[in-house]
């Protein structure tokens, strides 16, 4: 069994409501598609990976402009700039996604700490896995994409 984009949206959805407070709604443009992210290039990839009953990783990628608005609603406080505190909440969005995602799964599965990447220029790549949903969304008028990729048979 896998998940769907609607499944993943409701999952997504109901997370940024509660959570932050803020709408998010599908859109065509994936947040890599548009070139460099601006706050000088900087993009944040938040991760966390799933094992046991199905085994696979997910992914929230965008701007680090993006990843303050996010942090800045969710900690009721205004984030300027990508810190310790704007990684913390991008790593706990994707924690909150991943839980959310495992009671759709079948089996038990655990989750990892939640791993964030910050940079200009990196592709993060899952060893050995497949991209199954990819879902670009628009959020407070900034773009970001949540992913989730299912690990391959070995």
């Amino acid at each position: 069994m896998d998940i769907s984009k609607e499944e993943l949206f409701q999952a997504v959805e109901g997370i940024f409501n509660s959570m932050l407070g803020l709408p998010v709604a599908c859109t065509h443009r994936s947040v890599l598609s548009g070139g460099p992210a601006s706050i000088h290039g900087m993009r944040v990839t938040s991760s966390v990976s799933l094992t046991g009953g199905w085994s696979g990783s997910i992914l929230i990628e965008c701007s680090g402009e993006t990843a303050c608005t996010l942090a800045s609603a969710l900690l009721k406080t205004e984030c300027r700039q990508v810190d310790d505190n704007v990684k913390d909440v991008l790593g706990e969005l994707a924690n909150m996604v991943a839980g959310n995602v495992t009671r759709r799964l079948p089996g038990s599965t655990q989750l990892s700490l939640p791993s964030v990447v910050t940079g200009s220029r990196y592709t993060v790549d899952v060893l050995r896995g497949q991209k199954m949903v990819q879902l670009p969304l628009c959020c407070n008028d900034r773009n970001l994409n949540v992913s989730v990729i299912k690990a391959s048979a070995r």
